[in-house]
This record gives C-alpha cells, structure tokens and sequence, in this order.
C-alpha cells in the first residue's frame, strides 16, 4: 500500500536540498581542477597530451589520474544538475508545482506548501506505520 509520505516534495524541499548537495560537489570538484591548473599553468587536456610524449613520471601520473577524476567528477554532476533543474515538474497536477511521490512511483497532488505541513504527514506517517 502506498504510504503518502515516502517522499514529499515542494519548490523549497527536496529541490533545493538536492541543488545544494549537487552545487557543493561541483565546487569541490572545480576546486580540485583549479588547484591542477594553477599547479600546472595549463588544462588538464594539455598536460596529458604532453605526458604522453615525455618520459615517465609518476608524480605527474598521480597527479593527472587525480585531475581526470576531478574532472569527470564536476561533468558528471553538472549534468545531474542541468538534469534537475530540467526535470518535469507535474504541472498536470491541481497542486502543482506541489505534489508528492508515493513508494510505487505515482505522483499525486499535494495539499502541503511549507516544511512544518510536510513535516507533520510524515510524522503521522511513520506513527502508523
């Protein structure tokens, strides 16, 4: 049976906390890049192409592999945001943009516009349960 407080979901709640996970690691990862680009002078892109014809050098190895990831990290979770702020956002619902997501995947309207009125379903959810 679906439970109506398996997820909750309002312009202010679930958005914006995923936007800010999704910001705080995208700013880690441009650090990182950063830090690789000030140590190197150059992007990562031509680093790598100038490692692949000079002599071994693990230091700038591990360096690169760290870049690489730090890059592909910061890509990765542009797109999850670009993906977010792009995400439908039930407007068929009498509610919306207010709506709800039950344990089966539906999305029903939502009669809660603040996080104490979210809050409240959830507790009488979990007291039910």
């Amino acid at each position: 049976m679906p439970q109506p407080w398996a997820e909750l979901c309002s312009p202010f709640g679930a958005q914006l906390f995923h936007t800010n996970q999704i910001l705080a690691r995208i700013s880690g990862f441009s650090e990182e890049v950063e830090g690789f680009k000030a140590r190197y002078g150059k992007d990562y892109q031509t680093i790598n192409n100038e490692f692949k014809k000079a002599n071994e050098n693990f230091k700038k190895f591990d360096d690169l592999m760290a870049w690489q990831f730090a890059q592909e990290g910061k890509e990765y979770w542009q797109g999850r945001l670009k993906e977010l702020n792009n995400a439908p956002h039930h407007s068929d619902l009498i509610s919306f943009p207010h709506h709800r997501h039950l344990e089966n995947t539906e999305v029903t309207a939502s009669t809660e516009r603040n996080l104490p009125e979210i809050f409240l379903v959830i507790r009488e959810g979990l007291n039910n349960s």
